[in-house]
């Protein structure tokens, strides 16, 4: 005999960490919205209330005692406000408390916190579910569910997934759903979009053979970016829907037998990754905007293409008239660059103020006499420039209530190509783990859409424009070859296993690795931004300052 058929809401959200009152309101919403389009059942993504932690944030530190207090009484008032819903199932997750014994001289007590995973129904807690490693069974309306969590941020390793043979091989008679909270990787590695397209469908066809949902979330906190990953898959290994990447909205799944379908199946953006990366810039700069409280942003305007993509991205963030440019010229800013920029700013509609720095310039140069008097020109009046650069920026900020962009990208990071508390400062970086291979392809996806980056600014040589004819390549390697050996660097690789994989003179690969490994306390200083690949400094950094990697 056929089973009830049965309806689940599958919700992704953005939620705002530590903002349990607005995440609150927020799932109230979207659970009233399904509730009364007749789904017995509702599943909310990892961390709804909660918000999810900044990677510098280790948990039991991010949820200090008042803030436990704080998330405790939350829970409980969206369990009472759900007691409006009668006969509806909801899960969602929040965190309890646990004692732990110090081994210490203190000998004392401390607090900490473990995810509980809730299945909520009329307001009362059924059945409460402590995250490990196995999946926990219950029952709705008759049908069977094994509920758990996929904790993807392990791919792209099918160990993510070892629960889930266990279960298969546990229910050869396939009588159930599985219901997946998605744990997803923080950045958008290579290959994510197969894992989720491919690789797991797979998996369910072959090893699971019962139908999979995945409920994820999405948004970015600080440098952590999540995709989200809310998805359906039949027991046949079809994925029957999926919701884009960084969008907020409910997949709605219907069960009827063991036969799946999906009534708002949206046409994905996974396999245009480099769409995937610039609607994940566009979230990062929308999200830290708005979850800490600025009016908007401001940023510089070279003429050059990293800043130029990041305006591009800002406005597609907050509209136009959340974001102000300066121009900054000096006497080594060629009439293109002043072209391009005003060009750029008439393109996007944003409005354009122009400071002139050569007499801020002059006045600091002539405090500092005694220092420079008599001696040749070097990166010292270079880096004055871009620091009066950042104090008009910061005052703008300051005054405007307004985020202060910073423009660097993550070669001109690796090699220490910038001026600390100069162009490498400011509030946010969104290209800050975005290689200068990346920002040109995103400047062409950018340009499909419509013609907004002049063509000249990327074809023109890339230049700080801090002295008379100053181009990168005269300190940096072509950005191709750059790259390369960043690869190798980030891959704890020395001097000559760089030199055997990318072919390139052993001298060019040893000074930029050392340029590299002496840009280490720049970027410790540097503004975040959002890290989409998976291939830190920190680790790599640690490993040269202490003696474990050599060149």
């Amino acid at each position: 005999m056929g089973q009830e058929t049965l309806k689940i809401a599958l919700i992704q959200l953005n939620p705002t960490a530590g903002h349990f009152r607005k995440n609150l309101e927020v799932m109230f919403s979207a659970a009233k919205r399904s509730y009364e389009q007749g789904c017995d059942l509702i599943v909310f993504g990892p961390s709804s209330l909660s918000g999810f932690c900044a990677p510098r944030h280790r948990q039991a530190l991010f949820f200090n005692d008042a803030q436990l207090t704080l998330l405790e009484e939350a829970c409980a008032q969206l369990d009472k406000k759900l007691a409006d819903f009668k006969g509806l199932n909801v899960i969602y997750d929040t965190f309890s408390r646990v004692t732990q014994k110090l081994v210490d001289v203190s000998a004392g007590e401390t607090k900490s916190v473990v995810t509980q995973r809730r299945l909520v129904k009329n307001g009362e807690l059924v059945q409460s579910f402590t995250q490990n490693r196995s999946l926990d069974a219950f029952c709705i309306n008759g049908r069977r569910f094994y509920f758990g969590t996929l904790d993807a941020r392990r791919y792209p390793s099918l160990e993510a997934l070892c629960e889930l043979s266990a279960l298969s091989r546990q229910n050869a008679e396939t009588d159930g759903v599985v219901l997946l909270t998605a744990q997803t990787p923080a950045g958008l590695p290579d290959g994510m979009d197969s894992f989720f397209q491919s690789t797991l469908p797979r998996f369910v066809k072959s090893h699971l053979r019962m139908p999979l949902l995945l409920a994820g979330v999405t948004g970015v906190t600080d440098q952590t970016v999540m995709p989200g990953a809310t998805l359906a898959i039949d027991a046949n290994g079809s994925v029957k829907g999926m919701l884009d990447p960084f969008e907020c909205g409910t997949l709605d799944v219907t069960i009827n037998d063991f036969q799946i379908s999906v009534e708002n199946h949206k046409n994905v953006l996974w396999s245009d990754k480099t769409a995937v990366l610039y609607k994940g810039l566009v979230t990062a700069i929308r999200d830290y905007v708005e979850k800490c409280g600025f009016k908007g942003v401001v940023l510089g305007l070279s003429g050059g293409v990293d800043s130029a993509l990041c305006a591009a991205l800002a406005v597609d963030a907050l509209g136009a008239q959340r974001v102000r440019a300066v121009l900054m010229p000096s006497r080594f800013t060629t009439q293109e660059s002043l072209e391009d920029a005003r060009d750029l700013a008439t393109r996007l509609g944003i409005t354009l103020d122009t400071i002139a720095i050569d007499s801020l310039f002059e006045t600091t140069c002539e405090a500092l006499k005694g220092e420079l008097a008599h001696r040749q020109w070097d990166t010292t009046e270079e880096n004055i420039q871009a620091r009066i650069r950042a104090v008009l920026l910061m005052a703008i900020s300051n005054k405007n209530g307004l985020l202060s962009l910073c423009t660097s990208n993550k070669c001109e990071a690796a090699v220490g190509y910038g001026t600390l508390y100069g162009d490498v400062s400011g509030g946010y970086a969104p290209l800050i783990d975005i290689r200068k291979s990346m920002v040109w392809e995103l400047r062409r996806y950018r340009n499909r859409q419509k013609e907004i980056i002049p063509t000249r600014i990327i074809t023109k040589a890339p230049s700080a424009e801090l002295r008379e004819g100053q181009f990168d390549q005269e300190s940096l390697p072509e950005y191709p070859d750059l790259e390369r050996i960043l690869d190798g660097y980030l891959a704890g690789k020395n001097v000559n296993e760089v030199v055997a994989q990318t072919a390139l003179p052993q001298e060019v690969v040893r000074r930029t690795m050392n340029m590299m490994r002496r840009a280490a306390f720049k970027r410790d200083q540097a503004p975040i931004g959002p890290i989409v690949e998976n291939k830190p400094f920190e680790a790599v950094d640690f490993a040269f300052s202490s003696g474990n990697i050599t060149f």
